[in-house]
């Protein structure tokens, strides 16, 4: 596969996918946080295709915001935390993945200009 880059994406596209087959096959209802993860998503898509740079940072945010549980793209949410405070499993895979697969392409658009004398 030449674009690994795109699997947290597809993964994401997929989950959101199954979320609204379920809602639509069940008595689950979307919150407003699953539809501003469709809305991210959705963009993400968009700037993967138009500018690389950018759906870098946008989609490095959309799933930090999903970590945090401002947006969701699965119909379960799950949070993993101590006193209060969790974080969503499901988006700290998708980060790993993200940097795991992206590594190349964040090194060719952002290369390191340091000057070696």
């Amino acid at each position: 596969m030449k674009n690994k880059d795109i699997v947290p994406l597809l993964i994401s596209i997929i989950l959101i996918l199954i979320s609204f087959f379920r809602v639509g096959t069940s008595d689950f209802v979307l919150s407003q946080t699953h539809y501003i993860g469709l809305g991210a998503l959705m963009l993400s898509t968009m700037l993967y295709f138009i500018s690389k740079k950018i759906f870098i940072a946008v989609f490095a945010l959309t799933l930090i915001a999903g970590l945090i549980g401002l947006l969701d793209f699965f119909y379960i949410t799950y949070k993993v935390g101590f006193a209060g405070v969790g974080v969503n499993p499901i988006f700290i895979v998708l980060l790993v993945l993200f940097f795991v697969f992206g590594k190349n392409t964040m090194n060719e658009l952002f290369p390191d200009n340091k000057n070696v004398s």
